[in-house]
């Protein structure tokens, strides 16, 4: 029966870390696809339905970011989209004001100061985490 116990919380054990991973690579995927779409929009002039062309940007909090046109960055703005995490992933970085926003037709940084820019992936269940790094034209690479 001892044996069977321990052979159980081993499998049970095993199973749980291609989750935590799959959940952390998701994320790191969903965000990076977000951060790209982003710029486009702002590359291109995208109104999505205001008079005229608007810039975008990603604002990050622990737990969630968001995105949102315009600016300044409007907490309480409608039209933001807000991208809860799950529950063992957390976000953290070293943007000025938490934020990137992206520069018409450039799709350069509005608010780069010095970088390049870190934003970092973390599982809390199992430690492990990815970051994303960015230079000043936006170019995205992973570590």
């Amino acid at each position: 029966m001892a044996i069977f116990a321990i052979l159980s919380s081993l499998a049970v054990v095993n199973l749980l870390k291609p989750q935590n991973q799959a959940s952390l690579s998701q994320t790191t995927q969903i965000l990076s696809s977000d951060l790209k779409q982003q710029q486009l929009k702002s590359m291109i002039g995208d109104t999505q339905g205001a008079v005229s062309a608007q810039v975008f940007g990603v604002y990050f909090e622990n737990s969630s970011y968001i995105l949102f046109r315009g600016l300044p960055y409007q907490p309480a703005n409608p039209d933001n989209i807000i991208i809860n995490l799950d529950s063992n992933i957390t976000l953290s970085n070293n943007l000025p004001q938490n934020q990137i926003v992206f520069s018409r037709k450039s799709g350069e940084f509005l608010n780069y100061v010095t970088g390049p820019y870190t934003i970092v992936i973390q599982n809390t269940s199992s430690g492990e985490a990815k970051s994303i790094n960015l230079n000043r034209v936006g170019i995205i690479q992973f570590n």
